[in-house]
């Protein structure tokens, strides 16, 4: 995995920008840790070479949120594991996570808040 920079690094937020080797796929790692909305963990979000979110479908996560660049490169590896196996139609592991979580009404609401896309009148 290649370390491109950090995106964001304040209080309750730490974002860094990932790629695999080839540049083909890149990832924001995001810790975030706001007691405030109760908000402790680390996400891989599949991203764009500027750090855009692209998805808002976790590929990777841990708990509690973590601003350790090993770990972050890690989670980033695992993302994109994870999103090979999606493009080559391999299901499993992280995908039966997150289709089980959606089935529960679970989703990335207090995660996205956190981050500022969505905001409290939305």
């Amino acid at each position: 995995m290649i370390y491109h920079r950090t995106i964001e690094n304040n209080e309750t937020h730490y974002k860094t920008l990932w790629s695999e080797e080839g540049n083909s796929r890149f990832f924001v790692v995001s810790a975030t840790n706001d007691p405030s909305i109760e908000v402790n963990e680390t996400m891989v979000f599949a991203a764009d070479s500027e750090g855009q979110i692209i998805s808002w479908r976790p590929l990777a996560e841990s708990y509690p949120a973590s601003r350790d660049q090993q770990e972050h490169e890690t989670l980033a590896s695992q993302a994109y594991d994870e999103s090979a196996k999606e493009v080559m139609g391999i299901s499993g592991g992280r995908a039966e996570e997150r289709d089980l979580r959606e089935s529960m009404g679970m989703d990335l609401f207090n995660h996205a808040y956190a981050l500022g896309y969505i905001k409290e009148n939305d």
